[in-house]
């Protein structure tokens, strides 16, 4: 079976991902670019896994001067144009997790919209098992506690507790960056990973946040009830971006 994980879409924003109706930028259209290479390389789907932050929001930190537009059903409908190109196999289970409600809707979860429209199984936390294989989905790392062996330690801890389930791959977004750890948990292997964003540079990252930030997709291969192989269709973030994108076969 083979699993498609996107995470940090932020539609609404100028260097967003988004169709070509509404592409303000070139980040906008690079990022659809590669998504819609990822999609043809790797699709179609057996379950589609969404790791929040679908849209942008208000954007009050700065005023909204970088959206498209401020209004949120509007980022909802540019968020399901996008990820209607999604290639599923007839039957294919969608999974989604919402985001901060700082870009989700504060007094209403616009994300949910999204989920929705494609019948996803939708919360906080949400554990979907495909293919013999367990997931954990949340989309935000505390910034105090990103390291994933960190989160590797905790969940270890609410196993022995009996707080959760064991996991077989832990997946977060918010952080726009690519991890992955892996390390043994009751005599299995278990997984955990940051996944990349579909969001190219913003003011407010570019003054409040120092990292690495990568854009692209991920696609899981289940075999056997256990992780076959995980591929990875991403760019970094630079002054080349897509320069350097074109030259790897991302686009």
């Amino acid at each position: 079976m083979r699993i498609a994980v996107y995470s940090d879409l932020h539609c609404g924003h100028i260097n967003a991902i988004a169709p070509t109706l509404h592409q303000v930028s070139e980040d906008s259209h690079g990022c659809w670019k590669l998504f819609k290479k990822f999609n043809r390389k790797y699709g179609p789907f057996d379950a589609v896994l969404i790791l929040g932050d679908v849209i942008d929001g208000k954007a009050g930190r700065n005023g909204g001067v970088e959206l498209v537009t401020t209004d949120q059903s509007k980022q909802a409908d540019i968020a399901i144009q996008v990820l209607d190109q999604v290639p599923v196999k007839k039957g294919a289970k969608w999974y989604q997790v919402g985001g901060t409600p700082y870009h989700g809707g504060m007094s209403e979860d616009f994300e949910r919209l999204v989920a929705s429209s494609f019948g996803a199984e939708y919360g906080a936390v949400v554990w979907p098992e495909i293919g013999g294989v367990r997931f954990r989905m949340r989309h935000k790392i505390n910034r105090a506690m990103n390291n994933l062996n960190k989160q590797i330690g905790i969940h270890q801890r609410r196993l022995g507790s009996g707080r959760e389930k064991q996991a077989d791959c832990m997946l977060f977004g918010h952080l726009h960056t690519y991890a992955q750890r892996q390390e043994a948990c009751n005599g299995k292997p278990m997984y955990a990973i940051s996944c990349p964003a579909l969001q190219g540079v913003t003011d407010f990252g570019s003054r409040q946040c120092d990292g690495d930030v990568d854009i692209g997709c991920l696609a899981i291969d289940v075999e056997k009830g256990s992780i076959a192989s995980i591929h990875e269709h991403i760019t970094p973030l630079g002054v080349d971006t897509w320069g350097t994108a074109k030259s790897l076969g991302l686009l």
